[in-house]
């Protein structure tokens, strides 16, 4: 991003609007315009609480995803550079819903604009997603019942995984979210469907930072930075 300037980027089911605002904060001669978008109403009063707090020149606007791109304001509407979401597609429920996601976004971008999302794992095994992550504060009961090992197969019906989120040092803080777990290859056939013309599967990076802070014992963050063990995946699209 840092060798781009003007860029119209989106973040997508904003919540707070968290990484809108490291985006800012990181590429801020490089953005013309951030726009965070979400459909509640709590998280948008939320994230305009905190612009206001702390201005960063940032646009939060309620919307269905869905109805984006007949929003009446053309500049929010379409045209993007960029488009980033955290754990938003794997809330489809089914392949239908993941495509109309899918969709969604492509036509957001401009041509060869991108989408970045961090995403469940769905090349692991879906009864382990986050085994070992508990010191990352974060684990998973997987709710339905495969009818045999090879979950690998295309699915077109999301199974629920219950993620919990928690304070390490205490999970009394634990919140729940529903999460539907579909195959990498369902995932596949949506990009191509949508109309990407290419996609990347890519491991979590772990600051270098955290790497190095004496704080977090040795080993720490072996199971986040290994791609086979992580719950967690990147997913970079092109238009």
């Amino acid at each position: 991003m840092k060798d781009v300037n003007d860029l119209k980027v989106m973040d997508m089911a904003c919540g707070d609007g968290f990484f809108a605002r490291f985006l800012k904060k990181h590429y801020e001669n490089n953005i013309k315009l951030i726009v965070g978008v979400d459909i509640s109403d709590e998280m948008i009063s939320l994230a305009n609480s905190i612009e206001t707090q702390n201005p960063q020149g940032i646009d939060y606007i309620r919307s269905d995803v869905s109805l984006l791109p007949y929003h009446p304001n053309p500049d929010y509407a379409s045209n993007y550079d960029l488009v980033v979401a955290s754990y938003f597609l794997n809330y489809a429920q089914n392949k239908t819903m993941l495509l109309d996601f899918c969709t969604t976004i492509y036509n957001c971008l401009k041509p060869n604009g991108k989408f970045i999302t961090l995403n469940i794992n769905v090349s692991k095994d879906p009864r382990k997603l986050y085994n070992g992550h508990e010191r990352y504060g974060l684990s998973s009961t997987f709710c339905s019942k495969l009818v045999d090992d090879n979950y690998k197969d295309v699915m077109e019906t999301g199974h629920r995984v219950e993620i919990n989120r928690f304070v390490p040092s205490d999970p009394s803080t634990c919140a729940v979210f529903d999460n539907h777990y579909l195959s990498r290859a369902t995932y596949e056939e949506c990009f191509k469907t949508a109309g990407f013309s290419k996609w990347e599967w890519k491991p979590l990076l772990v600051d270098p930072i955290g790497l190095t802070d004496d704080t977090f014992p040795a080993g720490f963050w072996d199971t986040l930075s290994n791609p086979i063990e992580a719950g967690s995946v990147c997913i970079v699209l092109s238009k």
